[in-house]
């Protein structure tokens, strides 16, 4: 309000409007959200915040959000008319739950507060992490994403999510009863039980990955490596086949032994010591002198057996 007097006395006074505040007066923790008065602010200090723990605000109405509350935020025209706007300060939400995940495999964040109702998780790749708007985070590739959990009330955090590449297994996934075959798992083993046979009665595994056949059948083995991502391979185990037939024959003469399944194509039957017998591909052993050799008959599956034959 100004006023003017004249020669006779009279004094005119001026009313000048109040300033108006516009713009967003809720803002998040840590961000910026800009106000705008109306006319020519002050010179010196045309906006002011009330609680500075709360918020402050620049000379030119940038409003930062310090902590959650609320502060009185007023603006000052040149013509030292005042108006005042009440901002609100949301706290960020914070996300909880692992944050690694192994390829092909979940886990599960959680945001605090109500999240936004419309996409509320975001990942900033998808080619290595995808999120779903409950925050199940699913594996796709190894690498890293930043997972971005929204609130209803418009604030975000983010979380880095690390997805880890999935082991492997190598070596022979057959053996025969009673035999053992070696497997490796890629990588650094997990510290405890790192290697688990699905069925002990077929086939039991080592902490190393040695397995030993048990019985004829198949058993599931698992790897697990040091950042708890597994894998899978079906070991079958073969039955030892077995000899039948007389296993004493004189120097000169021959006995048939028989083998159980399929022989081998190649050398199904070998004789330890042909200076006292020998063995035909058919399994015809034949006594050359005194003494005894040790038959063995090997199956298509590669397993074997023994016999000792005595002359």
């Amino acid at each position: 309000m100004t006023g003017t007097t004249n020669m006779l006395g009279t004094i005119t006074v001026t009313e000048n409007p109040l300033p108006t505040i516009t713009g967003t007066l809720s803002v998040c923790v840590n961000s910026t959200t800009q106000l705008t008065g109306s006319d020519t602010p002050a010179a010196s200090n045309p906006w002011v915040s009330g609680t500075p723990g709360v918020a402050t605000v620049s000379n030119t109405g940038l409003v930062t959000g310090v902590s959650a509350g609320s502060s009185v935020i007023t603006y000052t025209n040149s013509n030292g008319c005042s108006r005042t706007a009440t901002v609100t300060v949301y706290a960020l939400p914070s996300i909880s739950g692992t944050l690694t995940v192994c390829d092909n495999s979940t886990t599960q964040l959680t945001g605090s507060g109500t999240p936004a109702t419309s996409n509320p998780w975001v990942s900033s790749n998808t080619a290595v992490a995808t999120v779903s708007s409950t925050g199940l985070v699913t594996g796709v590739s190894a690498g890293s994403s930043v997972i971005t959990y929204t609130n209803s009330n418009g604030c975000s955090i983010t979380a880095t999510v690390t997805v880890f590449a999935l082991p492997s297994i190598t070596g022979t996934l057959t053996v025969c009863s009673g035999s053992t075959t070696q497997l490796t798992g890629s990588g650094t083993p997990a510290a405890s039980n790192p290697w688990v046979s699905s069925n002990t009665a077929a086939a039991t595994v080592s902490n190393t990955g040695l397995v030993t056949g048990v019985s004829a059948g198949s058993s599931v083995i698992t790897y697990t490596n040091s950042n708890g991502c597994s894998t899978t391979a079906t070991v079958t185990v073969y039955a030892s086949p077995s000899i039948s037939g007389t296993l004493a024959v004189c120097i000169g003469s021959t006995t048939q032994l028989n083998g159980s399944g399929t022989p081998a194509a190649s050398n199904p039957w070998v004789s330890s010591n042909t200076g006292v017998a020998t063995i035909s591909n058919t399994g015809l052993v034949t006594g050359i002198s005194a003494g005894a050799s040790v038959i063995t008959y090997t199956n298509n599956n590669g397993c074997s057996t023994t016999a000792t034959v005595t002359v």
